[in-house]
């Protein structure tokens, strides 16, 4: 009975560590990748769907992206609703007027995108010097966010139909 408490205890301070460690570094999201037919140029454009989007949203528009560089569309991480297809980067509500908007949601998203970046710089052997980001509407916020933190990494933003995010 003693060794099954510590297997028991050990196997859920386990899990919790596990949990935790995917929480607070991100995880590496679904991704679409578009290179171009010659890679002589290795930067790459990293752009995000708005709420309620895909990387499915964008496959029949990514050719118009055009072929001087690489461009890979990220998915958000969290799904609106059980059945649906449709993701967001974080909940938001509007309360009395204002927007405010899940920052634990925020930070997790922001994370996400930078290890997803990471990871296919690597897996891709894309330049991390002209590395761009960009978004549309929800994802326009986290680009902007996301541009103004890592100013280091992000050589440049585009954004569609976005603003600057509001911390409450």
């Amino acid at each position: 009975m003693k060794n099954l408490f510590r297997y028991t205890t050990l196997t859920v301070f386990t899990l919790y560590v596990i949990c935790c460690s995917v929480i607070y570094a991100g995880k590496i999201l679904k991704y679409d990748i578009k290179k171009p037919a010659s890679l002589s140029n290795k930067s790459v454009l990293f752009f995000m769907h708005g709420y309620g989007g895909s990387k499915k949203s964008y496959r029949k528009i990514v050719h118009e992206f055009g072929d001087d560089f690489s461009v890979v569309i990220i998915q958000a991480p969290y799904k609106i609703g059980f059945f649906s297809k449709k993701f967001s980067w974080y909940d938001w509500k509007i309360v009395d007027g204002d927007t405010t908007s899940n920052q634990e949601q925020i930070n997790f998203s922001s994370k996400s995108v930078i290890k997803t970046i990471n990871y296919i710089l690597k897996k891709e052997d894309l330049d991390n010097k002209n590395v761009f980001i960009g978004g549309q509407s929800q994802g326009a916020i986290m680009a902007c966010k996301l541009a103004s933190e890592h100013p280091e990494t992000l050589r440049g933003f585009i954004i569609h139909n976005g603003r600057l995010p509001v911390v409450f």
